[in-house]
């Protein structure tokens, strides 16, 4: 059977080293016995040749990220499962023994919604198959007994879910020594996590993550006790509701304008743990709290979400609770991903059209507004601090010093950079020669829809950004204002900021080799333009000379995988890996000249489509440049296909799919075939991008189509397109 497998690894196009590794980890999975039960599913992918799979599920130790270990549940060594997640948990509670040297130690668990339903059908249903409906639960009861076993307690919730900033509170006020999320956060349903905390409530940062993870490689046996054992024992105890009430209360007391709560809020928690924070917060403030309830349900399949990707950054995540909002005349649609750590917004403008609020968004108008608020009623502290990421927008920075508040601004990307932060003000009174006190905090932002506007929490946490939005729409309310309005203000007195991030998913070793030859070839030969427009600088964060000095860790040297391109118009272009998810990331940001409060409404709307006119064809450009390096080229058309939707589809949609829609569509011309016919087809053709599919391809496929009928020069291929047209979108439900 191994001479079968390394016939079949031949055949792929990546490097030998992970075919090696691949080959050794799957005879392991296949001789030893603690593996047993996984056996006859790899053994029937070796039948079925699944050798694309096979790789990619065994080709390494599934790796931590900026988030944790995050990534598909599955069969093998890179999959989430109780072999890797236990080993993970036992490595952690080895590294907090010979951190902390003592025998007294606590850990708080929390998990979410997710449950493993392989819905894309990747495993053969009629075989055993011991990660099929595995829950976050299961997940965070096994790591529960383990932390027993060890002699460790472990504090969890029996009968409810609990969202990563209640975790991060809750080691806090527990004063324990450490935690762990079984979550996914916001990705696709089959995936789930297990992320880590260390005492202050934060994620580990360099090189403390990376002592973490070689512990973890070092396990050989796992400890673990019988649940009901570890509860008699005392190791396993329950999280009180009055801890969890001790959080509400700490958010409630973040309002700035107690009075201000005649809001009609619809919220959705996208099936997630968001309802148990953002709804109770909302609803204890007093708001008119209107929830979506069929994405309320506790379901971690997500089967009322469009693209079953509950994620706030994704506008169509929305599209159910703006639906509502328009019926009732709410004022602000508010959503939380499933662990209830990002925040999505969508507001109305005066003609009631809804606008989806980018996280760079959402934190302008948070930033400006608690800035401007406590200076007007003068508790703003003398030397107030802001925190943000390198790719979160450098408007906030520009609203800060306005105020006369500080920004700290050039953090690597994720929230526990910010929690460092705020861990070095407590403990040192400075960070990075910016000297204060934790006191003097105002809030945290990312890109990625993060908010944190306490410290007594060191974790995104959608329920205090929700409770100041909803307190902020209802002031504006009373001034004959709308968030919409007051966004605009804010582009006009510091200038328009336009930012635009695009992401390029690229799965598996092939996907990984792809980045790390992107991020090589641009870092040794940087293109000289970039859209027609100069590159006056370049920074490399892999310059141990730089700003961050040398590597910590090797997660340190991940983490600081990004350049920066500086271009002559003053655009500012970040590129990375992300360390979440398999994909690649481009953050592009452009900033105007300041209008001035005075300028008319039509003058913003005219400087808002130049530049996000510059800003999609910079973005255009980067993206075929990058892609050139791996030898992929892409029709404009293509680029503007779903980012949620694989690099490898995207070329299956303009190489193969286009061609075959258009014979199927000559059939339906030559009376061949029904439109029926052809929908079933399209169907069933595309779904390997994912659910609701054709949403995901619309925009390229309009693209495609308006690009196609004005270059034509031949009167039958016009027919054959508006044919094209008008069963892709009668199906699709757009026309």
């Amino acid at each position: 059977m191994q001479e079968l497998i390394k016939e079949g690894f031949n055949s792929l196009q990546v490097e030998s080293k992970y075919k090696k590794e691949a080959l050794e980890n799957i005879e392991r999975w296949l001789t030893d016995k603690q593996f047993t039960d996984y056996k006859p599913q790899i053994v029937d992918l070796i039948d079925k040749k699944k050798w694309d799979l096979l790789l990619d599920s065994f080709y390494q130790v599934i790796l931590f990220g900026t988030g944790g270990r995050r990534g598909p549940v599955g069969i093998g060594t890179n999959r989430i499962n109780p072999y890797t997640l236990a080993t993970s948990v036992q490595g952690y509670v080895d590294y907090l023994r010979k951190k902390y040297n003592q025998d007294s130690l606590k850990i708080v668990i929390a998990y979410d919604v997710r449950v493993f339903n392989d819905s894309r059908g990747i495993y053969n249903k009629a075989l055993p198959n011991p990660v099929l409906g595995i829950t976050s639960k299961d997940l965070a009861y096994m790591s529960a007994c383990i932390c027993a076993g060890n002699g460790v307690v472990a504090f969890i919730e029996p009968n409810s879910y609990i969202s990563t900033p209640e975790l991060s509170f809750f080691i806090r006020e527990l004063k324990a020594d450490g935690g762990l999320n079984i979550s996914a956060s916001h990705n696709p349903p089959d995936d789930n996590g297990s992320k880590f905390y260390d005492n202050r409530g934060g994620q580990p940062i360099p090189p403390e993550d990376e002592d973490i993870a070689n512990m973890v490689n070092e396990i050989l046996e796992v400890k673990s006790i019988d649940f009901e054992e570890g509860v008699k024992k005392g190791l396993i105890r329950f999280i009180s509701p009055e801890l969890r009430r001790r959080y509400i209360d700490t958010i409630l007391n973040l309002s700035l304008k107690k009075d201000a709560r005649g809001a009609k809020v619809v919220f959705t928690p996208l099936h997630g743990t968001g309802l148990f924070t953002v709804g109770e917060v909302l609803k204890s403030a007093g708001f008119e709290l209107i929830n979506i309830e069929p994405q309320c349900s506790l379901d971690g399949n997500f089967p009322n979400v469009k693209y079953r990707i509950p994620n706030p950054e994704v506008p169509e995540s929305m599209g159910m609770a703006v639906e509502k909002a328009k019926e009732v005349k709410a004022d602000i649609v508010i959503s939380t991903d499933p662990d209830a750590d990002r925040i999505g917004v969508m507001i109305p403008d005066k003609a009631n059209n809804w606008t989806f609020l980018t996280g760079n968004e959402i934190a302008v108008l948070i930033t400006h507004y608690v800035l401007n608020t406590r200076k007007q009623q003068g508790n703003l502290p003398e030397n107030p601090i802001l925190v943000k990421t390198e790719v979160t927008t450098e408007l906030i920075s520009a609203i800060g010093k306005h105020f006369g508040a500080r920004t700290i601004g050039n953090l690597l990307v994720g929230i526990k950079y910010i929690a460092d932060v705020l861990h070095q003000l407590e403990t040192k009174g400075e960070f990075r020669h910016i000297k204060g006190v934790v006191e003097d905090f105002i809030m945290g932002a990312e890109e990625s829809h993060g908010i944190l506007l306490t410290s007594k929490i060191r974790d995104k946490d959608a329920a205090s950004a929700a409770l100041i939005l909803a307190e902020m729409t209802v002031y504006l309310k009373s001034q004959g204002k709308l968030l919409y309005d007051y966004l605009n203000e804010i582009y006009k007195e510091y200038g328009y900021y336009k930012t635009y991030l695009i992401t390029t998913v690229m799965q598996g070793a092939v996907g990984i080799e792809r980045m790390t030859t992107i991020q090589e070839q641009l870092r040794k030969n940087p293109p000289k333009e970039i859209g027609g427009i100069e590159i006056i600088e370049v920074i490399d964060h892999w310059n141990e000379e730089g700003v961050f000095g040398p590597f910590k860790s090797e997660t340190d040297k991940a983490g600081r995988n990004f350049l920066i391109f500086k271009l002559k118009n003053g655009t500012k272009i970040a590129i990375r890996p992300s360390g979440t998810e398999p994909k690649n990331k481009i953050y592009i940001e452009m900033k105007s000249e300041p209008l001035g409060l005075e300028a008319r409404d039509e003058d913003l709307v005219e400087v808002k489509q130049k530049l996000d006119k510059i800003v999609m064809k910079i973005g255009d450009d980067l993206t075929s440049k990058m892609l050139k390096i791996i030898g992929v080229e892409l029709p404009e058309y293509a680029l503007r296909l779903s980012g949620l939707i694989s690099l490898e589809n995207k070329i299956d949609f303009g190489e193969r799919f286009l061609p075959e829609f258009k014979e199927q569509t000559q059939l339906v011309l030559a009376g061949k075939k029904t439109e029926k016919e052809v929908k079933d087809w399209i169907n069933k053709r595309l779904s390997g991008y994912g659910k609701d599919p054709q949403g995901l391809v619309a925009n390229g496929f309009k693209k495609y189509i308006d690009d196609s009928i004005k270059d034509l020069k031949d009167n039958s291929e016009y027919k054959i397109l508006k044919k094209q047209e008008e069963i892709f979108f009668e199906d699709e439900g757009r026309r």
